[in-house]
């Protein structure tokens, strides 16, 4: 194999490498446009207005198998309210609260407050009031995540460095 087919064979390999790391981080940088887009609605819902809401459904889900202590859970939540005569439903509890499941301690908080057929205080977006959650505020799932979002970015693109 000659000089040549080398050459090109690495430059190749260097193509499919630059490729696979501008693709991850798009990847990322999309989920970092949906972490900034919650961290926006976060910081703003301490200012949006309250209302009463009554809870339909709220049910708790442990996510680790093995030990009831370390891991985390799942809330399902779906509760209903008013704003200006008009009836909307909502799932949730916190900006962020997909990302992963709530600490145990909070769990435990949330399961004695919260029932079905109880009345709860939600905020909800002046402008868009389909909007809403239960706890305003940025949570500490969401802070997680835009740190590891950081860390992975500039993992990334210093990865990316190495080749330009």
């Amino acid at each position: 194999m000659g000089f040549g087919s080398r050459f090109l064979g690495s430059l190749e390999n260097m193509k499919i490498q630059i490729a696979i790391i501008l693709s991850l981080i798009t990847v990322v940088s999309v989920f970092g446009i949906y972490l900034l887009h919650c961290l926006r609605l976060a910081l703003r819902s301490v200012h949006w207005p309250s209302t009463k809401a009554n809870i339909t459904r709220c049910e708790v889900n442990y996510n680790n198998f093995r030990n009831r202590v370390n891991g985390s859970w799942k809330l399902k939540l779906l509760y209903s309210y008013k704003v200006e005569n008009e009836i909307y439903m909502s799932t949730r509890f916190f900006f962020g609260d997909k990302l992963s499941g709530i600490p145990s301690k909070e769990m435990t908080e949330i399961e004695s407050k919260f029932k079905a057929n109880q009345q709860i205080d939600v905020h909800y977006m002046p402008t868009d009031p389909q909007t809403s959650i239960v706890k305003s505020g940025v949570h500490n799932n969401l802070k997680i995540a835009l740190f590891v979002l950081g860390a992975m970015l500039f993992f990334l693109i210093s990865i990316l460095s190495k080749f330009l």
